[in-house]
C-alpha cells in the first residue's frame, strides 16, 4: 500500500482513463446562477470538497505520469504540491533533454469544465516555462475511469485566442507607509 498524499490510496486510483474533451463551451443562452461571497459573506470561494478533489485528481495525473514517463524521467517525477511548495504548478520533471516540465492539474467530479481558474503566479509560471508548462484537467475524478484532458501548451491556447483570461479578483491591501 503506497501511501502517497494524506488521505488518498494510490490504489484506489483507476487504472483506466480516458482521454477526450472535456473543456466546453458554455453557451450563451445558459442560466447558472452564482451567488457571489459579496452577496453572502459566509461563502468560501472554494468548495468545501476542493482540497479533496484537487489532491485526488493530482494524484490521478501522478499515477499517469509515473506510468507513461520512461526510467529515469519518471525518478526525477515530483509532487511538489504534496510537499507544500507553490512554484505555479502541482507536478514537475525533467525530460530527455533536462527541460523543467511543470503540470498545473485541475479537476472536477463532474463531466465537464466550462472554465476554471488561474492563481497569478500560474499563469507567470506559464508565461516564464512557455511549451514547458502543461495544464492538465481531470473530470469524473471519483469514477472508475476519470478523464483527462492535456493542454500542452497553456500561452497557445491564450495567443490563439483559443481561450480567454478575464482577471477577476484582486488582492487589495493597505499601504505601511
Amino acid at each position: 500500500e503506497k501511501k502517497v498524499g494524506k488521505n488518498i490510496l494510490l490504489e484506489n486510483i483507476p487504472n483506466e482513463m480516458e482521454f477526450k474533451n472535456i473543456f466546453k463551451s458554455r453557451s450563451s443562452n445558459s442560466t447558472t446562477k452564482k451567488t457571489s461571497s459579496s452577496q453572502n459573506p459566509s461563502s468560501s470561494r472554494y468548495s468545501k470538497r476542493a482540497k479533496i478533489i484537487g489532491d485526488r485528481c493530482e494524484e490521478i495525473v501522478l499515477k499517469y505520469l509515473e506510468k507513461k514517463l520512461s526510467g529515469k524521467i519518471k525518478s526525477q517525477l515530483r509532487w511538489v504540491a504534496d510537499e507544500k511548495e507553490k512554484p505555479g504548478w502541482d507536478i514537475e520533471y525533467k525530460d530527455e533533454k533536462n527541460n523543467l516540465i511543470c503540470v498545473e492539474v485541475k479537476g472536477t467530479g463532474g463531466d465537464n469544465f466550462y472554465n476554471f481558474e488561474l492563481t497569478e503566479r500560474e499563469r507567470l509560471a506559464a508565461l516564464k516555462h512557455k511549451e514547458n508548462y502543461k495544464v492538465y484537467l481531470v473530470s469524473k475524478c471519483f469514477e472508475k475511469k476519470p478523464c483527462i484532458e492535456i493542454l500542452p501548451d497553456f500561452n497557445k491556447f491564450v495567443e490563439s485566442k483559443e481561450v480567454l483570461l478575464q482577471p477577476i479578483r484582486y488582492r487589495v491591501t493597505k499601504d505601511q507607509k
